[in-house]
């Protein structure tokens, strides 16, 4: 079962299986597209939602491949656009891309999800209209992170104000640092990765810049953490490292840092043993990381496109994930072999 299939065929697969093991009702009839989306119109997007929050949640055993990294869950967090129904209602709720000759065809919406690494199950969803920027729907998730749960992000959501709320949650995370985004070396570690401080970019002052760089080099030797507000300055661990380019001979390669926090006793982010090394292949360790984007990237286009063909398609997809990654399980097969899984399990009389 994929998101390549349409809802009335996932149905067909589904109660195919259950009437041939006796607990179904062998009369019932699969109903067309047409009436599965006007009975979704009947019941109304408050439902949908309901039915959304329910059942969105992750579904990863500690088997699954890509899912963890030591104690963590792997989630990562993205942006995509859905294109609706060119309706009045939807073009004064989520309004078009661009303007004049240069606006979309159809209204869209923006979303932002969390989703499950390894599994792609999303675990939780805001969207807004079109204009309403991704770090302002990213805000309204951060309070659903967990502390057991590391969330990798791109630099695109990095933000002081985005820092502070998910780390309040005490979830670990795993952002790339924007470009110009200011990391002073408060310690170096022995595994090539250092201890900087994230400073809200309202404190100007060069002194009281420095005076906290300071605080954050004495709680880095064993002072105490709460010596530095965290409405000012976030201590955090710093991994840089190189992407190589795909012709080998250097001309392509980039450099990329990535901030990494997540709670320990001290408050302080590091660790004896050589994390850095292990940070640096996050979240999907047998990929390059110049992978990673794209293909978190085409999994969401994936279900964007599933949502557009069907409203409310995003529980569709849910049960897919789940009843995919059961199937596996059961039959011990690795993460890769999980793409055509269910069909087989659900075929099999």
């Amino acid at each position: 079962c994929s998101l390549r299939m349409t809802t009335p065929e996932v149905a067909t697969n589904v109660t195919g299986s259950l009437s041939a093991w006796g607990c179904w009702d062998a009369g019932w009839s699969v109903p067309t597209s047409s009436g599965i989306t006007q009975a979704r119109k009947r019941l109304g997007p408050m439902v949908l939602a309901e039915v959304f929050e329910r059942v969105a949640g992750p579904v990863a055993t500690r088997s699954m491949r890509g899912a963890w990294l030591r104690e963590w869950r792997l989630l990562a967090i993205d942006g995509f656009d859905v294109d609706l129904p060119d309706t009045d209602a939807n073009v004064a709720e989520f309004g078009y891309a661009g303007s004049g000759d240069n606006r979309s065809a159809f209204p869209k919406a923006r979303v932002v999800a969390l989703a499950e690494c390894g599994t792609h199950a999303f675990v939780a969803a805001e969207a807004g209209a079109y204009p309403v920027g991704e770090k302002t729907l990213a805000h309204r998730l951060y309070q659903r992170l967990r502390r057991d749960e590391l969330l990798t992000a791109d630099r695109n959501f990095y933000c002081f104000q985005g820092w502070g709320l998910a780390a309040g949650t005490g979830a670990a995370l795993l952002w790339r640092a924007p470009t110009q985004l200011e990391l002073p070396v408060v310690k170096v570690l022995s595994d090539g990765t250092y201890l900087s401080v994230l400073i809200n970019p309202t404190i100007r002052g060069a002194r009281r810049r420095a005076a906290i760089t300071r605080t954050a080099r004495e709680i880095a030797e064993g002072g105490d953490a709460q010596l530095l507000d965290p409405a000012e300055a976030h201590l955090v661990r710093v991994v840089e490292y190189d992407v190589p380019d795909r012709e080998g001979n250097g001309a392509g390669q980039l450099r990329r840092r990535q901030c990494f926090r997540y709670a320990c006793p001290r408050g302080i982010p590091h660790r004896p043993d050589p994390l850095g090394q292990l940070l640096a292949q996050a979240p999907v360790e047998e990929h390059p990381p110049q992978q990673r984007p794209q293909r978190r990237r085409r999994h969401l286009q994936r279900a964007r496109r599933a949502a557009a063909r069907t409203p409310g398609q995003e529980p569709v997809h849910l049960a897919d994930r789940q009843l995919n990654h059961s199937a596996m399980a059961v039959l011990g097969a690795p993460a890769k072999e999980g793409t055509h899984l269910v069909q087989v399990v659900l075929h099999r009389r």
